[in-house]
């Protein structure tokens, strides 16, 4: 899954292209990463876990011999469909939409099967290059690739964050598989200011999967990926 800050930077892109006054920005960029919180594995200490991934609406799909889990982006559509009107809901769904967009892409392009009992796959470097690696070796260099690139966004980018609002606690309960308690949001308000916002990054060009360029163009691509497929529901 792409890193909380790739989520924030197409927020803050999308949520200017429909158009939202600051209080609805500011739940819809929030919402872009609702969807990890109760995996726990960032935010500490909160009111509850979701462990299983069912927060994303998986589906299983077989890319490259894999078996990957997929956001099924229609089941929510059909799920919320009368209520994307809420940023809340919206911006959940833009969560979704980019999982399923660079997911796809990752493992469609630079990962395949090498020995599925073993969970081995082939990856792909950037340089043409193959290693073949366990599924976890593999799933840390996209992460770490996807890391260094967080860092030259938050240096070339202008990003707002979210921050703590009532209006936030109100309009996330409409989603009926978990419930968030104010101090759930007001924990991951104060992980991000912590942990990203307030930050300094000391950019690098260690990647070993992608190329910067690549990543960039997938980068606005992933916009008008879930701009097309918003304003269409």
């Amino acid at each position: 899954m792409p890193s909380w800050i790739m989520h924030f930077a197409v927020a803050n892109k999308v949520s200017e292209k429909l158009g939202y006054n600051n209080e609805q920005k500011n739940e819809f960029i929030f919402a872009n990463i609702a969807p990890d919180i109760f995996e726990g594995y960032l935010v500490k200490d909160l009111s509850n876990l979701v462990r299983d991934y069912s927060t994303h609406f998986p589906e299983i799909m077989e890319i490259n011999g894999m078996n990957i889990p997929i956001p099924n982006v229609d089941r929510f559509i059909q799920k919320y469909k009368s209520k994307l009107d809420n940023p809340v809901i919206c911006g959940y769904l833009c969560h979704l939409l980019i999982d399923r967009f660079w997911n796809t892409y990752t493992y469609g392009k630079y990962l395949s099967n090498f020995n599925r009992e073993k969970k081995l796959v082939v990856i792909k470097n950037k340089d043409g290059g193959k290693d073949i690696e366990s599924f976890s070796v593999a799933s840390k260099r996209k992460q770490k690739d996807f890391k260094n690139f967080c860092k030259y966004i938050k240096n070339n980018y202008k990003i707002d964050f979210p921050y703590y609002s009532k209006k936030i606690l109100k309009d996330i309960n409409e989603l009926e598989e978990f419930k968030f308690e104010e101090e759930d949001i007001k924990k991951t308000i104060n992980y991000i200011e912590n942990n990203l916002k307030n930050v300094v990054e000391k950019e690098n060009n260690e990647y070993k999967m992608f190329t910067l360029d690549e990543l960039l163009k997938k980068h606005n691509e992933s916009i008008d990926y879930v701009l097309e497929n918003l304003t269409k529901n």
